[in-house]
């Protein structure tokens, strides 16, 4: 009997060769798991390294300020070389991302170039160094990640520790000056209070994520904790701040996943109340100063003004080029190389190491030149954070932990008015803020993991 030749088999449905077409060979299934493998590695090791770096940077450690730490130092540069493994395995992501934070390095490369007419250029070399040695740390960190969380997740759970030890020392260790408020672990009660506000913030915008219920109830107490602890610091900038975001975080976070006409109705009706404001003002015949005496009590915000209209005439010498960058305060000197009478508050160089205002100790030490490159920095950050929320609608966890990014790095700025803390030298505020901004520029478009 003869086979019909629609039933003769065809060579394609051979054992051995459909195999062969379909399953991937043994090797290249091996190489597959060990890529997934190696890149997991990688990542619960950045996390790790994330997580040792905030611990780093907000415990207090001795050391004099113009000498730095000796710790710090050997842990930046253990961080460096662990980094640089992340920025091998994903080199070609790499080089994008240094593309895309170039107002980044451009800025760090010209707070290098100020040490060139420096009057202390071994100090400003050094502090410019470590400065770049977080960025390059900050891209190893971002490159490596393949989710927003996994940035929250190590910072949430440093936060945590740091401030249970601040609340711990703040029971054991009487406070300098009960008059002034509690500063926990730090020398001062601003610093415990920064630390309350960064808590606050994090906690805050946590409680959102897809976590089990006893995780939001534990990120809820945190957050009753954290404000009791800053209004026992009695830091009014914190407070303030504190205050502020946790109403407008929230409501630009929503605005941000509506059609442009929300926002565009949110601003005009901002721009309205604020003519409404003026008109009431005018109306009650009530001055700026007068406003400014009902909401900050303080006009000199604890002797600050005189801080400022001290340094500022010293910004005229270089304009453009600054001092250098770290080498006008905390050099070794006795006394701040202000022209001033030496027995100001101020000219002493252990009791004010600061301008108190970022914004004029940037211009001061690295010029106009170097304020215009950190705020077009600041404001890209804000921008990018802004845009990697509006784009990931869809996913909860990663549009909350931007949310804690932006959450932060608005706070960071703002403080930076009334303290010198973003771009300053040997500034943990400062380099956490570095690590914002590239992961920022490594979430804004990309809404799978980078390979």
């Amino acid at each position: 009997m003869r086979t019909s030749p629609k039933f003769i088999p065809s060579r394609n449905l051979e054992p051995t060769r459909f195999f062969r077409e379909t399953v991937p060979p043994a090797h290249a299934v091996r190489a597959g798991y060990r890529l997934i493998t190696q890149r997991n590695i990688i990542r619960s090791a950045a996390r790790f390294l994330l997580f040792l770096l905030v611990l780093v940077f907000f415990i207090p450690t001795s050391g004099s300020a113009e000498d730095g730490n000796a710790f710090i130092r050997s842990a930046l540069l253990a961080c460096l070389a662990i980094s640089m493994l992340g920025i091998i395995q994903h080199i070609g992501t790499s080089v994008k991302l240094f593309l895309r934070t170039w107002p980044v390095w451009v800025l760090l490369l010209w707070f290098l170039l100020t040490s060139h007419w420096a009057s202390y250029p071994d100090i400003s070399i050094r502090r410019s160094i470590a400065y770049i040695t977080i960025y390059l740390i900050a891209v190893s960190l971002a490159v490596s990640f393949e989710h927003p969380v996994d940035f929250q997740r190590p910072l949430y759970l440093a936060l945590v520790l740091i401030f249970l030890a601040n609340i711990v020392a703040a029971q054991i260790i009487p406070p300098n000056n009960a008059k002034l408020g509690v500063n926990g672990l730090y020398a001062q009660k601003n610093g415990a209070g920064v630390i309350a506000l960064y808590v606050i913030m994090v906690m805050t915008v946590s409680i959102a994520l897809r976590r089990p219920l006893i995780t939001k109830l534990f990120s809820a107490c945190l957050v009753i904790l954290g404000w009791a602890f800053l209004i026992s610091t009695q830091a009014k900038t914190s407070y303030a701040i504190a205050v502020c975001l946790s109403f407008m975080i929230p409501v630009l976070s929503y605005l941000l996943l509506k059609p442009k006409a929300y926002m565009l109705f949110a601003a005009a009706v901002c721009a309205l109340l604020f003519g409404v404001m003026v008109l009431v003002f005018q109306l009650m015949n009530l001055t700026l100063e007068e406003l400014g005496k009902a909401i900050f009590v303080d006009l000199t915000f604890t002797n600050r003004t005189f801080i400022w209209n001290a340094v500022i005439p010293e910004i005229w010498h270089r304009p453009w080029t600054g001092a250098g960058f770290g080498s006008f305060w905390a050099t070794g000197r006795l006394l701040n190389p202000i022209n001033a009478r030496p027995d100001e508050f101020f000219m002493d160089a252990k009791l004010i190491n600061e301008a108190h205002n970022g914004y004029i100790d940037i211009a001061l030490q690295a010029g106009f030149i170097g304020l215009v490159l950190a705020l077009l920095v600041m404001a890209r950050a804000a921008w990018q954070l802004c845009r990697a929320i509006s784009i990931r609608s869809d996913d909860c966890d990663g549009r909350v932990s931007c949310m804690i990014m932006l959450a932060l790095g608005l706070a960071m700025v703002i403080a930076n008015l009334t303290e010198s803390l973003v771009f300053q030298y040997s500034n943990p505020v400062g380099y956490l803020f570095v690590l914002i901004v590239v992961q920022g520029e490594r979430w804004r478009l990309e809404r799978a993991p980078i390979i």
